[in-house]
């Protein structure tokens, strides 16, 4: 049920939108046809008081009150003629006669408290709203009883839904927190989710942490399992191993398995090729098991993981063995700003990707220090020798001797996140894996 925001905020839209009182009425008009009643009475409320705010023609304020003095009573009238033939419908009709009647409350307030309360005929519909009210909670309420006998856990689910439907009607409602709090005690389950670190092989030497993964793919099923069940009714615990989540009473036990390889190297053949190239790669299958412990049913998945991206960095000079080149390539690539854009452009979009080999060529050379110094002049022959501007060549100065050795440390992909991402989406497509989840 939806109620109508006031004629006064309606109004004030209307003048801040420009939307004319005509367009209003034009809507209620349209609504009215599509027999949505209080909708298009909020309309014509609006409608009505934004011209007399607005003082433009008594043609519009005229127009907008002929349709409520025609419509509001139609509306009344049909609105209660459908909840009464509700009450008298089936089980699922009588339980949303309230709704109706209550929508009917909601528009004679919006008349009461706007303007056109001086000219039409204001109904009291409070009185039937609670005995509808009473009738759907006591049929919800049965309803609820009637599941509860059925003694199973997805009965008890929707018992306390009923219940909370019950609340949200006529709060307090007889012993509904007494049957609630029973269902809850009879119907809720333990989960216990593995405590036990992933296997992680960083072969890199870098330091590079990936423990939080384990707790964000755990996150993920937990709220997967809240949507499909009900939060109420489950409750999350940690466990060393299936003989630890039995001692805690746990009714199942969810763990993330396997081993992940991590690695990242350079392979330095400046001095031969005048080439070096930066490596990374990521790799494993880690698996996820569900056990349920009544009767060690077991469901696993295995997902893969497959990074492996590669910069090829060519040092033209070095790999040429030469400073001179031709006027063509200084000003089409060396000395050209969007030849270098997009050079560094191509190797940035590919580096998005789980799988990428891409390379850059550039005019610079290697210290012994291993630094990379960019070149600011090139000889286009003995005598003639010109400046690149440094302006050509920074970003991509920046993104080698600062973005690169990030790259080896993983430190432009958020891993963990990354790795979820991956196995989640596998995981989540394997049927057995989702169907436990979601029929706990």
């Amino acid at each position: 049920m939806t109620i109508k925001p006031s004629i006064i905020l309606i109004s004030l839209f209307i003048l801040i939108s420009c939307v004319t009182p005509w367009k209003m009425l034009k809507w209620a008009e349209n609504s009215w046809a599509e027999g949505e009643y209080a909708k298009a009475i909020g309309h014509a409320l609006a409608s009505y008081t934004a011209a007399l705010d607005m003082r433009t023609s008594s043609e519009e304020a005229d127009a907008a009150r002929l349709f409520l003095e025609e419509k509001f009573p139609q509306a009344n009238d049909r609105l209660s003629q459908a909840a009464s033939r509700q009450l008298e419908g089936t089980e699922p009709e009588q339980t949303a006669a309230w709704e109706t009647y209550a929508i009917l409350v909601n528009m004679n307030k919006s008349v009461s408290d706007s303007i056109a309360s001086e000219f039409l005929h204001i109904q009291d519909f409070e009185a039937e709203l609670m005995q509808a009210k009473e009738l759907a909670a006591r049929l919800l309420y049965e309803r609820a009883v009637q599941r509860m006998a059925d003694d199973r856990r997805t009965s008890y689910i929707e018992a306390v839904r009923l219940l909370d439907r019950v609340n949200a009607m006529i709060p307090n409602y007889r012993d509904i927190d007494i049957l609630r709090a029973d269902c809850i005690k009879s119907g809720s389950i333990t989960i216990a989710f593995s405590n036990r670190r992933l296997n992680v092989v960083d072969q890199s030497n870098r330091g590079i942490n990936i423990d939080s993964l384990r707790t964000k793919v755990y996150e993920e099923i937990r709220r997967y399992i809240i949507a499909h069940d009900h939060p109420d009714f489950v409750f999350f615990t940690t466990a060393f191993d299936s003989l630890d989540a039995v001692d805690k009473s746990a009714a199942y036990f969810v763990e993330l398995g396997g081993t992940i390889h991590i690695d990242s190297k350079i392979s330095d053949d400046y001095f031969f090729r005048g080439v070096v190239t930066w490596e990374r790669s990521a790799n494993g299958s880690p698996n996820l098991s569900i056990v349920r412990l009544s009767g060690r049913h077991r469901v696993i998945s295995s997902a893969a993981i497959n990074i492996r991206q590669s910069v090829e960095v060519i040092f033209y000079p070095e790999k040429h063995g030469t400073r001179i080149i031709s006027s063509y390539l200084f000003d089409n690539n060396f000395n050209d700003s969007l030849w270098m854009h997009s050079q560094l452009t191509n190797v940035e979009y590919a580096l998005k990707k789980d799988n990428a080999s891409v390379r850059m060529t550039i005019w610079a050379e290697m210290g012994f220090n291993g630094s990379i110094q960019f070149l600011d002049t090139a000889k286009i022959s003995e005598t003639d020798e010109r400046i690149i501007d440094w302006t050509v060549y920074s970003a991509t100065e920046q993104f080698i001797n600062f973005r690169l050795p990030e790259f080896l440390r993983f430190e432009d992909l958020d891993l963990p996140e990354r790795f979820k991402d991956i196995i989640l989406k596998q995981y989540l497509s394997d049927r057995a894996i989702t169907s436990t989840l979601e029929n706990l």
